[in-house]
């Protein structure tokens, strides 16, 4: 696999998780932490588990890719999965910092995405 199809998987393993991940947070982390009642319906888990498989997924993309400045996405979209399975979100009081990172990821890869698009274009025309 070429490094410029691993960026176009990390921009877009990275967008279909940014969804699970806000529903998550705003549907099953309160101030005693993530899915910490029991009512809590456990297709909700299994939920979980698909946004931070994709963005594990997405972690390794970006590793094996050649967006700029990688560690950076790589960091955020480590920082995200530990933050919410590990920390619990901090009961919510780290959503200060998970969203903006979630904006910098969103935004980061559809530019990735832009400029694959540019690159391959420019190429074709040559």
């Amino acid at each position: 696999m070429t490094k410029s199809r691993r960026s176009i998987e990390f921009s877009c393993l990275t967008l279909i998780g940014i969804p699970g991940d806000i529903w998550c947070g705003l549907t099953h982390v309160c101030m005693d932490g993530h899915l910490w009642h029991n009512w809590m319906p456990r297709w909700s888990l299994y939920c979980d588990f698909v946004w931070v498989a994709v963005f594990a997924a997405a972690a390794v993309s970006v590793l094996r890719s050649d967006v700029t400045r990688r560690l950076i996405p790589f960091s955020f979209l480590i920082f995200l999965i530990g933050s919410r399975m590990l920390l619990a979100s901090g009961g919510g009081g780290f959503y200060i910092f998970e969203f903006p990172a979630l904006a910098y990821l969103g935004i980061h890869s559809v530019v990735t995405l832009f400029q694959v698009y540019r690159q391959s274009h420019r190429l074709a025309v040559n």
